[in-house]
């Protein structure tokens, strides 16, 4: 599609007197970290990359990757993002090189502190350029959706959501967009992969907690977090797609039901759309899973 997918920073001490970079120095005031496993966005260090972004105007989130010693830094901002999200990046970057003396590398070009912040222009030229081409390889039908990495989940992008895009020329849209998506209190679902020890076969399994807002896909997929990044392809296949039921005492149901017939089943009382792969559920009683469960008896 010859999209422009982001930018890339690379920051570079030089000198001999090098000191650690600090989390501190780069998040500022405005920004907070979490860690994102390819899926979601976690507390844990040791659950996958660093991500910065603002809570009061979450988009894309910068990912952080520190040199073993801390002494550089890389720093990377996908596109389509806001206005407000670059200017956080060129923040970031100044305060880094008010820390230390470094050289800085833009998409692997040279560049001086002084000349980023008029790189600005081009950068939200470039954001709006991959909103205007993900939007036109959706209205063509050249794909069904398209999965974005927001700061704090994925989220697939398809004509529902390009159509929204479409009426505006100016980034506040999906600045708007991607807030909006990302600035709720709710469970993120990642399936869990097991082996049965008898068949053999990959069993894939989501869980629902009663009484908690959920994400859920309409069918059951594999996260890319198990993609094999150097060969683009999944190391297993899954046999069976499958659901448990978490009481509010915390105790799993025994009924566990195959994951995409329950998704059909769900009224959509119990759902409402959030992305072009997704549905946001709101609540679903024990009663209410047995209900279902009982409804595709043998699935």
């Amino acid at each position: 599609m010859g999209i422009i997918m982001g930018v890339d920073i690379t920051i570079k001490q030089k000198g001999s007197s090098k000191k650690e970079i600090s989390l501190a120095i780069i998040l500022g005031d405005n920004l907070e970290v979490g860690y994102f496993d390819g899926v979601r966005l976690g507390d844990e260090e040791e659950s996958g990359y660093a991500v910065a972004y603002n809570p009061n105007l979450i988009a894309r989130g910068i990912v952080i990757n520190f040199s073993e010693d801390k002494m550089d830094v890389d720093l990377r901002l996908s596109f389509p993002t806001s206005e407000e999200e670059i200017g956080e990046l060129i923040s970031m970057v100044k305060r880094i090189t008010e820390f230390c003396e470094c050289d800085i590398e833009v998409d692997s070009e040279s560049v001086l502190i002084d000349e980023l912040e008029g790189r600005r222009q081009s950068f939200e030229n470039g954001s709006m350029t991959a909103l205007v081409q993900i939007t036109k390889a959706i209205l063509a039908d050249t794909y069904e959706y398209l999965l974005i990495y927001g700061a704090m989940w994925t989220l697939f992008i398809g004509e529902k959501e390009v159509k929204l895009f479409s009426k505006s020329e100016k980034l506040s849209t999906v600045r708007d967009y991607l807030h909006e998506k990302q600035n709720i209190d709710a469970y993120y679902a990642k399936p869990m992969f097991y082996k049965d020890k008898n068949s053999g076969k990959i069993l894939a399994m989501y869980v629902l907690s009663e009484d908690t807002r959920s994400i859920f896909p309409m069918k059951g997929y594999m996260t890319d977090d198990y993609r094999d990044y150097e060969t683009g392809e999944f190391p297993f296949e899954v046999d069976e797609w499958k659901l448990t039921f978490v009481q509010s005492n915390e105790e799993s149901h025994e009924i566990i039901v195959d994951y995409n017939k329950f998704m059909e089943t769900l009224p959509d009382s119990s759902k409402t759309y959030f992305d072009a792969r997704s549905v946001l559920i709101e609540s679903v009683t024990v009663a209410e899973y047995e209900k279902i469960a009982e409804k595709n008896k043998g699935m």
